[in-house]
């Protein structure tokens, strides 16, 4: 057996491996960055879930409010953090009706900025050829 056809017998065992190893490795990365970005999105919910139910007086509103309101303020953009921030120190207080009626029309900016940002991420995943579920 001369070299040439003992390296090519090497390659023909070594590259299906080599491609089975790069497949499984692209296959965590894909699963990681979908794994966070639904992370994201439950965390972006959560936060106009427990928003919504503050500004309407439910009972633990004030409690789920508070955990949701330091989570979201980690994964979104600083143009919206400033806007949430902005709520977050009408609502604290929360005394007066009137600081109920301007926290309430925040927070409806706010929900649409965040859907935007949600669909902005959407449709990245897509165009980059990813699935988005």
């Amino acid at each position: 057996m001369n070299d040439y056809t003992g390296a090519a017998f090497l390659l023909a065992i070594a590259a299906p491996i080599v491609s089975s190893i790069i497949n499984l490795i692209t296959q965590e990365i894909k699963f990681r960055r979908e794994s966070h970005l639904l992370h994201k999105t439950e965390i972006i919910e959560d936060y106009v879930r427990y928003t919504g139910a503050y500004l309407r007086y439910e009972k633990n509103g004030n409690e789920n409010y508070g955990a949701a309101y330091g989570k979201v303020l980690l994964y979104v953009p600083s143009e919206i953090a400033d806007r949430i921030i902005e709520l977050n120190s009408i609502i604290a207080p929360f005394v007066e009706n009137q600081n109920r009626e301007k926290a309430a029309q925040l927070f409806d900016e706010i929900c649409i900025l965040l859907s935007m940002q949600l669909k902005k991420r959407k449709h990245k995943r897509k165009s980059k050829g990813y699935t988005y579920v």
